[in-house]
């Protein structure tokens, strides 16, 4: 400290020089590290045309290594605890004026690779008045790298992917993501991420064709549908050879063109059903539900209201239809008719950006996002966790998994990406797991897709939630999926 009072007479400023403030970091617990310095002041503060003398005394003290929690509830570190005391006395030329004497403990703590995290002081006026100050860090940078970073609540595998949608096959342990058009590696082809293995490959120069987008896979993991949004066409592939059984165009909406798969459901009786909500390949926007029977789409069509994710029902004889993508926030219940569907009734659920995708459980009726609804009648059963969306039913019986909506003020710096685990039955939180801790808001994770017990995959991608694209795979395992 070259000037550890600030300004002072020339006298005292001379004799007091500068002060190493600390001097050693690592002698004993309870040493003490003692400057004096002593002299005129330099100043007649009395007005008797003497000036004044001072003592200023300054001890530097390490009091060991103490528990510090640490900012963004990352629990909490090792932080050497290191004290200042100072005092300063200015003793009159005059004996009839008492001496006076101002008295500062500094407290500070330090921890490695970040330095200073807080200081506490306490400063004793010269009338015994008593000041308090604390100065405590919240966040920072080193070298660009936010400080502070939480552990994950388990290890990812990370996969620089562009892709449009991502699907697992529960049969092989294998995640299949279409890769865009766009794409500078692999455009228009399949990728197959191996969940045991953690590597990737792509369908060599097999192609489905242009721009593959939306995927399912039907329960026996016998069928990959792929929906193209470059013609409009849903192909039918044989796994796990992925050689193409047949192909099913789309119809072609009079006022705005082609359309193209939304998403794909496959009927959990019967692999060569399946219904496919629509949209324009130019305009976006709903255009209806078509069921497709052995790649026939059936006359009968749902035109009614907007849909972008569906899912059957156990006995095939149902569909549930949510719209993700608008305000309308429709809950349908569809009938599964021989030659189409119709719908029976809606309700209007919580809204919310992400894409949500009714998930019928036996133990506990059909999920939405971050409620449970009665499947015959549409009625909220309950709520998940303040701030869950983007929920999937995980593979572990029971076991709801969403994100985090949370975010500090600002969702700019140091977001913290976490994911709610949650019980289908009772709604009530099992887990908070923190997969990551991210720079921006907007690199959090926008999806997650069911896989392994153990085991999840996220897909991350610039913009709101809802979107299907994604720049990135992580593999996120963690004992709490288990």
């Amino acid at each position: 400290a070259p000037s550890p009072l600030g300004t002072l007479p020339s006298g005292a400023a001379n004799i007091i020089g500068s002060i190493l403030v600390y001097p050693i970091p690592f002698f004993p617990v309870g040493t003490e590290y003692r400057v004096v310095r002593q002299g005129d002041w330099g100043a007649d503060l009395d007005g008797d045309g003497v000036s004044e003398s001072f003592r200023l005394e300054w001890v530097h003290s390490y009091l060991g290594v103490e528990d510090y929690t640490l900012p963004l509830s990352q629990g909490t570190g090792k932080a050497a605890h290191l004290r200042n005391t100072i005092r300063l006395t200015l003793s009159p030329s005059s004996l009839r004026i008492d001496p006076v004497t101002v008295e500062s403990v500094e407290d500070s703590w330090w921890m490695p690779n970040s330095g200073p995290v807080k200081f506490a002081i306490r400063t004793v006026g010269p009338t015994g008045s008593v000041s308090n100050e604390t100065l405590e860090i919240s966040f920072g940078t080193v070298a660009g790298e936010p400080l502070f970073k939480p552990k994950p609540d388990g290890t990812s595998a990370k996969f620089q992917l562009k892709h449009n949608d991502l699907v697992f096959d529960a049969v092989r342990n294998l995640y299949y993501a279409t890769i865009s058009s766009s794409s500078a590696t692999f455009p228009d082809r399949i990728a197959v991420i191996d969940a045991v293995a953690k590597t990737v490959i792509y369908s060599g120069n097999f192609t489905p064709g242009s721009d593959p987008s939306a995927m399912a896979v039907s329960n026996d993991g016998s069928t990959l549908y792929v929906g193209l949004e470059g013609t409009g066409d849903v192909v039918k592939l044989k796994l796990p050879e992925m050689t193409e059984i047949s192909r099913t165009t789309l119809p072609t909406d009079l006022t705005f063109g082609q359309t193209v798969a939304k998403s794909i459901a496959v009927s959990p009786l019967d692999n060569n059903v399946l219904a496919i909500p629509l949209s324009s390949a130019t305009f976006g926007g709903s255009r209806g539900i078509v069921l497709i029977r052995n790649g026939v789409i059936q006359p009968t069509v749902m035109s009614s209201g907007d849909t972008s994710h569906v899912a059957f029902d156990p006995s095939a004889s149902v569909l549930f239809g949510y719209n993700g993508y608008s305000t309308a926030s429709e809950l349908r219940r569809i009938s599964v008719l021989r030659d189409g569907l119709a719908e029976l009734f809606f309700v209007t659920a919580d809204f919310e950006w992400s894409p949500r995708i009714p998930m019928y459980s036996p133990a506990f009726g059909l999920a939405l996002g971050s409620g449970v609804y009665n499947p015959n009648t549409l009625a909220l059963k309950g709520k998940l966790a303040s701030g869950a969306h983007s929920c999937i039913l995980h593979s572990v019986p029971g076991q709801i998994v969403c994100l985090d909506s949370s975010a500090p003020a600002g969702m700019a710096v140091n977001y913290i990406g976490k994911l709610v685990v949650s019980d289908g039955t009772t709604y009530a939180t099992t887990a908070n797991l923190r997969y990551a801790a991210l720079t921006l808001y907007d690199e959090a994770a926008k999806r997650i897709v069911s896989g392994p017990k153990g085991q999840l995959a996220l897909s991350f991608g610039v913009g709101v939630f809802g979107s299907k694209s994604g720049n990135s795979i992580w593999l996120f395992e963690s004992p709490a999926l288990q």
